[in-house]
């Protein structure tokens, strides 16, 4: 029985995809991981001839809805697109009360993209460099928001705090832009953000951008210094972005939708409105790349995450 089923799987690929596929966004709609799960969506759909509908899951960081991926029949139609967030970091500050295990329950089709965030601090502060801020922490206690408890934006923050010594509380929100409006009435200090969201406000006189988490500058924000330019090269965190299926899925149809996810992220009207809108760095490795990618990521990540908690 089981041979026939293995012995099936290659006439599924290629008969594949015979019906819509599905991609799961573990993000409320609206947002800027949500336009990246959209113009994929859009370019999957145009490679393969066929409809892909977006379904938002959003709660628990990204963890209901990869969930939901990780149950679903293993047959490429159940899409979703995770991130360092939800993969990685999430589970790594939850540790042993964390009930999702990307590396068991998923399978790693491609990497699409990365991103580094930066930190924008709010002009109640008068501060106008990273080296200003660590040294107003030593004097008074700083807050930094982020869109929830072991998301990207919280272990930057936390990976900064260490990293510096900085004083800070860490206050979540239900989003970004919840954080973000705060920073501008002053209600907190600062927040690290994606580089898509911090773009409106880059010439916003209430705020300021200190640096880039990344090894290199932003292509959108090409006078914000990293920083290691601003003195802290070991605060670094590359946020990324993947489409995973169902753990199962067959060898043949993985390779499949990898590949349509390659030629697609190279459509000039994918690939542009995705390095415009969002500032993501198309980057698109296989599924050995990605599977790579999240066991160093826990190796670097989860020693900042015990640290952060406490435990």
């Amino acid at each position: 029985m089981l041979a026939a089923v293995f012995a099936s799987a290659p006439v599924r690929a290629q008969d594949y995809p015979d019906r819509p596929i599905t991609l799961i966004s573990p993000y409320a709609a609206g947002g800027g991981n949500d336009f990246v799960a959209r113009t994929v969506a859009r370019g999957l759909g145009e490679v393969f001839k066929k409809t892909v509908v977006v379904e938002n899951r959003p709660s628990a960081g990204g963890i209901v809805g990869l969930t939901h991926v990780a149950r679903s029949r293993p047959d490429g139609y159940t899409l979703g697109m995770g991130g360092i967030g939800s993969v990685v970091l999430r589970p790594a500050f939850e540790g042993e009360r964390s009930i999702f295990d990307a590396q068991k329950e998923l399978q790693p089709i491609t990497i699409i993209g990365k991103e580094s965030p930066v930190l924008i601090v709010s002009k109640h502060l008068n501060v106008s460099s990273l080296k200003e801020l660590v040294a107003l922490s030593q004097k008074e206690q700083l807050t930094f928001g982020s869109p929830g408890v072991g998301s990207a934006m919280h272990l930057a923050g936390e990976l900064f705090a260490q990293e510096t010594g900085a004083r800070m509380i860490h206050v979540p929100y239900k989003g970004q832009g919840n954080a973000l409006t705060d920073v501008l009435g002053g209600q907190i200090s600062f927040v690290f953000t994606d580089v898509s969201v911090a773009l409106p406000y880059a010439q916003d006189d209430r705020v300021r951008l200190l640096a880039v988490a990344g090894r290199e500058r932003s292509l959108k924000l090409p006078n914000v210094p990293t920083m290691a330019e601003a003195g802290f090269a070991k605060i670094v965190m590359e946020n990324w972005y993947a489409i995973y299926a169902a753990r199962g899925t067959p060898p043949a149809l993985v390779d499949k939708i990898s590949n349509a996810l390659r030629e697609a992220m190279a459509l000039p009207q994918i690939r542009g409105p995705l390095i415009e809108t969002s500032g993501l760095r198309p980057v698109v490795e296989g599924p050995q790349a990605l599977d790579r990618q999240i066991v160093e990521d826990n190796a670097r990540w989860r020693p900042i995450a015990i640290k952060a908690r406490g435990s």
